[in-house]
Parts: C-alpha cells; sequence; structure tokens
C-alpha cells in the first residue's frame, strides 16, 4: 500500500460525490503536518474504505484539508459524537452545523460493517493525534 496510498489520496483529493464541492469553504484545518505513521493491522480496513470513501471531504488523516470538517477537532471525540452519529450521517447525511461546508449528503454505497471500521479508524487517529487526551 505504500507507493498507492498518495495516488488514490490524490485522485480522491480531486474530489468525491460524497461531500458538498459547492458549499463555502471554511479554513478547518487541524494540522497539516500530522501523521499517525502506520495503522495497526486491525485498522487497516478502516483505512482502506475512510480513504476511498472520506478523505476527499474530511482529508488526509481526518486532518481537514479537503471539502469538509477535520475528524481531529474535539467536536467529534467520542464524549461528544457518539459513534452512533457517524452512522446516522453516513446513512441519512448532516445538516451544516459547526463549519461552513454545507451539508453532508448520505453516502448510499457503505454498509454498516464499513461504517464501523472506518468509526476505529478514526477514533485510532483521533488517539494518535492527541485530540483524544
Amino acid at each position: 500500500m505504500g507507493r498507492t496510498l498518495p495516488a488514490v489520496a490524490g485522485i480522491l483529493l480531486l474530489g468525491s460525490p460524497g461531500c458538498d464541492s459547492g458549499s463555502a469553504g471554511g479554513a478547518a484545518v487541524f494540522r497539516r503536518d500530522f501523521n499517525p505513521g502506520p495503522a495497526p493491522a486491525e485498522m487497516h480496513r478502516g483505512e482502506v474504505v475512510f480513504n476511498s470513501y472520506c478523505i476527499s471531504c474530511h482529508g488526509l488523516f481526518g486532518t481537514g484539508q479537503g471539502l469538509g470538517p477535520p475528524l481531529l477537532d474535539t467536536l467529534y471525540l467520542p464524549d461528544r459524537l457518539p459513534d452512533q452519529a457517524f452512522h446516522d450521517a453516513v446513512e441519512r447525511g448532516v445538516r451544516q452545523r459547526h463549519w461552513h461546508f454545507g451539508a453532508m449528503p448520505p453516502i448510499k454505497r457503505l454498509e454498516r460493517n464499513d461504517v464501523d471500521q472506518i468509526i476505529g479508524y478514526v477514533r485510532w487517529l483521533q488517539q494518535r493525534s492527541g485530540s483524544a487526551e
């Protein structure tokens, strides 16, 4: 995956049907230099699915370097945003709240297990970033 991740990331950052690219963008970027290192083996599927469906909006490693907010922000930590909220967002979409990116539409192509894998990966990223401390 070493060489394919940057290529996939570059392609996905060009645009994705998973986020509202016509929204008024905000400057909500967590840390552009954040790199959590290699994901543990049990996070591999979540990383792959995140990079396929979420990266163009939520940025590489959830940093917000895309068309949506950073998932590393304290607003998205488990004590403020339970895992079920991720499922609801994917299944039903989310209206704009804290940021100026516009609404998130539902992502119909993802199964519940895929979202569980994404959640695990995002929670790992949050811990690695120090935002979950």
